[in-house]
């Protein structure tokens, strides 16, 4: 997967443009939302209330930290599907 995280020039039309790189994942499984820039106590609760086992906890724990290392941010929430 690649993110767009390495851009340096973003512009719409001649003006400069702050670049956020964000993956939203969601689920009509979860209940709330959680973001890697969230605090690790409010991460554990989220998945804590979802009943995340603990190879799932310990999985979006590592994609949370490399999101982190990587400048970007992950989003996991609850989402309805049609």
């Amino acid at each position: 997967m690649m993110l767009y995280t390495n851009l340096k020039n973003v512009k719409v039309g001649s003006e400069n443009v702050a670049l956020k790189v964000a993956l939203k994942l969601t689920s009509n499984k979860l209940e709330g939302s959680i973001s890697s820039n969230a605090e690790d106590k409010n991460v554990d609760e989220f998945l804590l209330v979802n009943n995340f086992s603990k190879t799932q906890t310990g999985f979006v724990k590592k994609l949370f930290q490399e999101a982190k290392e990587n400048n970007f941010e992950i989003i996991l929430e609850h989402g309805e599907t049609q």
